[in-house]
């Protein structure tokens, strides 16, 4: 997927942690991920699927429903099975933005042309707050996609380029519908690095957490804590 997975290394650094970084020609994403045990091997671990896009998706000029899917009928199937019985932290790697939010001439290239198909997933997420990683947007931005009831959300971090293209003028990215809320959004800068921690190492508990480092400085950081009571998982922050 264009800026994420075009190549990637993954390293086991012992007991404690597992670290994994994804870097291509233009990007840089650390992820860190905090547990008892290496991740594979934990139920309540995070568990990251990438979606794959070119194969499977319709023409981006058609008109949006049913019949419009950026991820085919057996990818989003197995997708679907997965987001629902499988145990863990839930994320989605995604080579395009989720978000509607970014307005350019280019959207409807991304989940902003399948919003009949996003909506499947999303009341699937829902279930299990998921996190969503995506690439392919020269700033970033963090957009949270709340239930209908409040309830719960699914939060979408924007993790490509390592170089930015500043735009002073052009504003692509911002909210109009009440269906992506803007958390957090950088648009200006040169090189950007980003961080993702995810901490299961406390009984019950699961930390997430992200830094973004903007011209070499820290520019912003994100925390979010999840706790398991008798009944079952919600957000302490």
């Amino acid at each position: 997927m264009h800026h994420l997975n075009n190549n990637h290394m993954v390293r086991n650094y012992g007991y404690r942690s597992q670290l994994a970084s994804v870097y291509s020609g233009y990007s840089s994403l650390t992820l860190r991920i905090i547990a008892p045990y290496f991740v594979r091997w934990l139920p309540l671990g995070p568990r990251f699927t990438p979606l794959i896009y070119t194969t499977y998706r319709s023409s981006s000029a058609m008109d949006d429903g049913p019949g419009k899917t950026m991820l085919g009928q057996m990818q989003r199937g197995d997708l679907e099975k997965w987001l629902e019985t499988d145990n863990g932290w839930k994320v989605l790697v995604s080579g395009v933005p989720f978000t509607r939010n970014w307005r350019g001439p280019e959207a409807n290239d991304s989940w902003a042309g399948y919003l009949w198909e996003r909506q499947l997933l999303l009341e699937k997420m829902w279930a299990t707050e998921g996190v969503v990683i995506c690439g392919d947007r020269h700033e970033h931005a963090t957009t949270v996609f709340p239930s209908h009831d409040g309830t719960s959300k699914v939060i979408e971090f924007s993790t490509s380029p390592l170089s930015q293209f500043y735009q002073p003028f052009d504003r692509q990215y911002r909210q109009v519908e009440n269906t992506d809320v803007v958390i957090y959004s950088h648009p200006h800068g040169i090189s950007e690095l980003r961080s993702l921690t995810f901490d299961t190492s406390l009984p019950g508990i699961w930390n997430l957490g992200f830094e973004l480092e903007v011209n070499g400085k820290n520019a912003w950081s994100y925390k979010r804590s999840r706790g398991l009571n008798s009944s079952g998982w919600h957000f302490l922050m």
